[in-house]
């Protein structure tokens, strides 16, 4: 090779190589982590304004599970939202929002915990007020993408987006009908597609408590959560350990269950190639 050659193959190797952004790809996640965290705001602040029940404050126990703060990784996905077609301003004004969630998840988070014990109706009631604006703002944040949304993505975002703003108004005004009974939060059904879609899988497992190990069997998975059957009593917010056949240990959280069927948050996604996503061929 001659030196002008080496050269210029050393300049090929330095010059930095574009990035290549899916813009489509990059709409329809932000679009999608949008409406998950519109939602989450929406049940939150229902839940508050139930807290002067007694239902209300068995709802806020299930609600600890939502108070996890990634909000930092859409800011950084922000930061290319011209990329998939944002304008400035609009990304300015959602990146605000996202700020605004993340900071009242932290200030909530400890209030929650402290339900069962010592936080009186009158302190939730007060803070309350202040995820009432959220979901306002959370309305304003869904705007910021509607026009992208109408003219290149599928029509059921845009029906979620509707579904969202008239859950969003009914929180914002205190309307605390989602909450039955028993404390459990109905919500409308959004169409939009699974951000972690689960699979279908019949896995042996064990439930590891400070009290003992349960069996249970894995009915599905998904890459932040798992659908347990399991017989042993378990609580809303509980958290445990799930003992893989595998040798491994997930640690997890109870966020629903309905008689022996549980639903599980865990604490560390999944990687998509987990041994977990292929279904095991029993006899």
């Amino acid at each position: 090779m001659t030196v002008l050659a080496a050269e210029q193959a050393a300049a090929e190797v330095a010059r930095p190589r574009e990035w290549k952004i899916d813009r489509g790809f990059l709409l329809e996640t932000i679009v999608c982590d949008l409406h998950s965290s519109a939602l989450q705001v929406a049940m939150l602040t229902i839940m508050l304004g139930a807290s002067a029940r007694p239902q209300g404050a068995l709802a806020l126990r299930s609600g600890r599970h939502m108070l996890h703060d990634d909000c930092k990784v859409m800011i950084l996905a922000l930061h290319y939202g011209e990329q998939a077609g944002l304008p400035p301003a609009s990304i300015r004004r959602i990146d605000s929002f996202y700020r605004s969630v993340g900071d009242a998840k932290l200030k909530l988070r400890p209030l929650l915990q402290a339900v069962a014990r010592t936080a009186s109706p009158s302190e939730l009631l007060h803070v309350a007020q202040s995820w009432r604006r959220l979901a306002v703002a959370a309305c304003e944040a869904l705007a910021e993408v509607d026009a992208l949304i109408k003219s290149q993505l599928s029509s059921v975002f845009s029906e979620d987006a509707a579904t969202l703003r008239r859950l969003l108004k009914e929180a914002a005004d205190g309307d605390v009908s989602h909450v039955d009974a028993t404390g459990s939060v109905r919500l409308p059904a959004l169409r939009q597609r699974r951000s972690n879609p689960r699979t279908a899988v019949r896995r042996a497992c064990r439930i590891v408590l400070p009290d003992g190990v349960y069996s249970a069997e894995i009915a599905d998975v998904s890459r932040r959560g798992l659908g347990l059957v399991c017989a042993h009593r378990l609580d809303d917010g509980q958290d445990l350990r799930v003992a893989l056949e595998d040798g491994r240990e997930l640690e997890a959280t109870v966020v629903r269950r309905q008689g022996d069927q549980i639903g599980l948050s865990l604490r560390a996604p999944l990687s998509t190639a987990d041994p977990l996503f292929q279904p095991s061929r029993r006899g």
